[in-house]
């Protein structure tokens, strides 16, 4: 498979009303055409946590600050 992407902006970390977790959000595009990529998985390294981004590359994840 192609290095297809990987060009990630993190835009707005976030201190979430639970304790000891972040909300972390961003936007994925695609290295080659810079365009949105929908669909593609984001994970926590070292956890089973993880989010798949929108229609327009968007993502939304509650991770552990410590993560």
């Amino acid at each position: 498979m192609k290095k297809f992407f990987i060009l990630f902006i993190i835009s707005i970390f976030t201190v979430g009303l639970r304790a000891q977790n972040v909300k972390v959000s961003g936007t994925v595009i695609s290295d080659t055409d810079k365009e949105p990529l929908m669909g593609a998985y984001i994970k926590v390294k070292g956890s089973n946590s993880g989010a798949v981004t929108d229609l327009d590359g968007h993502y939304t994840i509650d991770v552990d600050k410590n993560a």
